[in-house]
């Protein structure tokens, strides 16, 4: 295979999971699960980042994740066998020159079968999220963000990353702004 064909394909499935995550963050399906990976190194295309550090798009959007811990579900709700509230901090900062809009729609949170939740999945079990619904982020500005996802209480937990940009045009397809980034939780 031509070598300059590989950034392609990498690109590729990176554009095509950061379409499924905005179709089912604007109320379609919830895409089906990658294949699960026995390795616990990235996958191709992927960069990880330990919690705590900050991950940097190319056009200079950034992403620290500060905090992830599990918090009380709702007074009334009863949380599904296996499950917890995962609440996960993080700090948004926007490098670029143009602000950055909707960020938490390109940040998930995957189990290690590749299953993807999420922000206020658990809607009427866990509690919502603080500042689950950040419109944006202004040029040159930092604001705190915190996500809440109803996820497995055992197993690895991967907090992910794919920074695009979304144009002006209503439903324009988002543009990849270089690799996926993930973070591990637990």
């Amino acid at each position: 295979m031509n070598p300059s064909h590989a950034g392609v394909r990498i690109r590729f499935a990176a554009v095509a999971a950061a379409l499924a995550s905005s179709a089912a963050a604007c109320g379609g399906e919830e895409p089906s699960p990658p294949a699960a990976s026995a390795s616990s190194s990235s996958p191709p295309g992927v960069v990880t980042v330990a919690k705590g550090q900050i991950m940097t798009a190319s056009d200079g959007e950034a992403v620290t994740v500060t905090n992830a811990t599990a918090v009380t579900p709702n007074a009334n709700a009863t949380l599904p066998a296996g499950k917890q509230c995962l609440a996960v901090s993080v700090s948004l900062k926007d490098n670029s020159q143009l602000g950055w809009s909707t960020p938490l729609a390109q940040m998930t949170v995957r189990d290690s079968a590749g299953q993807i939740y999420n922000s206020n999945n658990g809607l009427g079990i866990c509690p919502v999220s603080s500042s689950g619904f950040v419109e944006g982020v202004l040029a040159g500005d930092q604001s705190p963000a915190r996500m809440i996802f109803l996820v497995p209480s055992t197993g690895h937990l991967v907090f992910y990353w794919t920074p695009t940009h979304t144009g002006e045009a209503l439903h324009q397809p988002p543009v990849l702004l270089g690799g996926a980034y993930q973070s591990p939780l637990r």
